[in-house]
């Protein structure tokens, strides 16, 4: 399964704060697979909806993050 963590340095964060994006591959064993910078950095709002987004876009079914707030409920709600 492959879990996205919003984190900034080496701290879990928002998905609309994170500096970055990092996916993992939980199979066979954990690995870190792509880390790319969080496009919700640059958005204009609910940036933690871009943040998911890229992520589901990449086949991740897990997120872990810090918090979400109402827009990211909703979003993910619709899927």
């Amino acid at each position: 399964m492959r879990i996205a963590v919003a984190a900034t340095s080496d701290f879990v964060d928002g998905p609309g704060e994170g500096s970055s994006v990092i996916i993992f591959e939980t199979e066979p064993s954990p690995n870190i697979i792509e880390q790319y910078e969080n496009p919700a950095l640059k958005a204009s709002a609910a940036g933690g909806i871009w943040m998911i987004r890229s992520a589901m876009d990449r086949g991740v079914k897990a997120l872990i993050v810090s918090e979400a707030g109402p827009p990211a409920f909703t979003f993910l709600e619709g899927v």
